[in-house]
This record gives structure tokens, sequence and C-alpha cells, in this order.
């Protein structure tokens, strides 16, 4: 589950408004990751990788704090053990009760969190006329512009002479405000909280020369 489009995301989306709910075997493993694991799990989704059509679990976590329990410290990948417990917990469910339509052979588990693609999927319904708007009354001539990807906003001043200095004048807080107030009406689960909201800012001085001018290399 990477981007609001995923199918298991917007499975999610419909279990959380109560317009689905999980199916057997499913609703008992979720039951016993959230228990053994002290997380709030809102969803296990079984699909295949492609290309070599292996069975996965995806279990989806609500809060990207739960999330992070599940990785290694300092590394992208998850704990290994924990993986394993929970295959081999879902093989141990589905061979009691005798589901003979799920793939187990070379069966792995990952993980992911509901709260970063919400945020997301908030932030990109923002409009382009929004994000003019805000600029418009923001009416500061040291910015350049607003970019969006994914989670992700970024504020652009000219030079970074003017983002430093903005640090000092405390315009970047005011602008924060502002923006949160812009995307919070898209927050429909209700993740983003004022005390915690952040944007990120730059400039386009660096974006120049640094970057050659390319927005390709400047989100990857």
């Amino acid at each position: 589950m990477i981007t609001p489009s995923d199918f298991a995301y917007n499975e999610t989306k419909d279990l959380l408004k109560g317009k689905k709910k999980i199916q057997e075997p499913f609703d008992e493993l979720l039951t016993w990751i959230s228990a053994k694991y002290d997380v709030k799990t809102i969803n296990v989704f079984y699909d295949f990788v492609i290309p070599d059509h292996r069975p996965r679990l995806q279990v989806i976590l609500e809060k990207r704090n739960d999330y992070l329990f599940f990785k290694e410290k300092g590394s992208f990948n998850f704990k290994k053990e924990i993986q394993e417990e929970i295959s081999e917990k879902f093989i141990e469910i589905i061979n009691r009760d005798n589901y003979n339509n799920f793939e187990i052979n070379s069966l792995f588990t990952v993980f992911s969190d509901f709260e970063s693609i919400a945020i997301a999927e908030a932030n990109t319904k923002i409009t382009e006329r929004e994000i003019e708007t805000l600029l418009s009354e923001i009416n500061d001539k040291e910015l350049w512009k607003i970019e969006r990807c994914f989670a992700t906003t970024v504020l652009f001043y000219y030079t970074l002479k003017q983002k430093e200095k903005s640090l000092l004048e405390l315009k970047n807080k005011l602008y924060t405000l502002k923006y949160f107030d812009l995307i919070k009406k898209y927050d429909e689960f209700g993740f983003l909280n004022k005390d915690t909201f952040s944007i990120l800012f730059d400039c386009k001085e660096n974006f120049d020369k640094n970057f050659n001018g390319n927005w390709f290399n400047y989100w990857r």
C-alpha cells in the first residue's frame, strides 16, 4: 500500500467507514496481531507479488508509530522474526479451518500504515487554484512556489538568504499554519494535528543549483 489509488488502501477506507467488514480468516489474524504486539491493526490484505506470483500478507496499521514498531532500527527492512511469526500464524489458522483457497508456499508479511496514505490523499486533493489563492493571500514577494509530492509539501523561497531570513522572522510558522488550514478540510479521518503538523522549506536557488531545475531529480 503506497498510494491513495491502491486497492488495499481503498478497501481499508471502506472498512473504517463501515461499508465493509473484514472477512474470515483475516479477522482472527488481525485481532491476534493487535493483541500480541499492542498495536492497532485495521486490515490484513492478501495478494501476490508480481512477477513471481509470491503470496503476501499486508498488515495495515492505523498509525505511523505502530508501523515503525515493525521496522528494524535504522533500516528499511522489517523485523524478520515478527514477519515470520505472523506468516506462521496465518498458515496455522487456514490449516486449522481447512481454507484451501490460499497459496502459502513462500508466504511473507509486510507492513504499512493507513495514516501516511490518508494524509497524502488529503494533500493531493488540494487544487492548484487553492494553492495559487493561498500564495496570493500570503502576498510575500520572496516566495517562489509551493510544490507537493504525496504527503510532503515544500514551500520555496527564491534565494537561500530569503529562506534563512524567514526563520528569524518566524514567517515559516505562520505559513505552516496557513497550509494546515488548507489541508485540514480534506483530512477525512482526523489524523492531522495543528501542534505536530509541518511542511518543508527550500529555495529556488538550491533547486536550480543542486537538482538542475528538475523535479524528478528533486523528489527521487
